[in-house]
């Protein structure tokens, strides 16, 4: 893979805000979405939105939080790449944007390419790794025409990898995950303790 750029773009932030709203993952509603209904109700129209994020952004410094977290990732990027490529067996020739987002809700698009994350974020590199993780599921198991929402649990679930093979790159955090998949992580990291590759595991719970 391309170095990872990581920048700011209203328009992508108002496509994130807005596909956030739908996600399927969490029906959480974030601070921000509250503040946002408290003035336009559901109406998340993009003129609507666009305005709403201009106003809310007055004050925070993109370029600055960029860079921030492009010079951290900088130092374990290598490291981080190096081992996807070896588990999954495939790069990522392209290069892929972190757009920094105002919402805590982050989307992402492979085909693309692209992914967000939140600008307040505490720990901005356990984001970036978790979203690379699902590109690299996805362009090695999107062939196979798995059903769409067995596909996505398996996606969410193997992120519990970054607790293991990728522990000493957290910075102490931890991978939780979404409530619906955790008896399916539980059985991922049991597996990938017992030294079953990432094929094995994505294959069993294909089937």
């Amino acid at each position: 893979m391309n170095k990872l750029s990581i920048r700011y773009d209203l328009e992508k932030d108002i496509e994130n805000f807005i596909k956030g709203k739908n996600s399927i993952n969490s029906q959480i509603t974030t601070k921000l979405q509250e503040k946002y209904e408290s003035i336009n109700d559901s109406d998340y129209s993009e003129d609507k939105v666009r305005l709403f994020l201009e106003s809310n952004s007055r004050d925070i410094n993109f370029e600055q939080i960029s860079i921030k977290i492009k010079d951290q990732w900088n130092l374990i990027e290598n490291e981080f790449l190096s081992r996807c490529e070896e588990i999954f067996d495939i790069r990522l020739e392209s290069e892929v944007i972190g757009y920094l987002s105002q919402n805590q809700k982050c989307t992402y698009n492979w085909r693309e390419n692209y992914f967000f994350i939140y600008c307040n974020s505490l720990n901005p590199l356990k984001t970036i790794m978790h979203e690379l993780l699902h590109f690299y599921t996805h362009r090695k198991y999107d062939s196979l025409g798995i059903d769409s929402k067995k596909f996505n649990d398996i996606k969410e679930s193997l992120t519990v990898l970054l607790n293991v093979d990728f522990s000493d790159l957290m910075n102490g955090e931890e991978d939780r995950g979404y409530d619906q998949h955790q008896q399916m992580r539980i059985e991922i990291l049991q597996m990938r303790k017992e030294g079953h590759t990432i094929d094995q595991i994505f294959n069993i719970f294909a089937k």
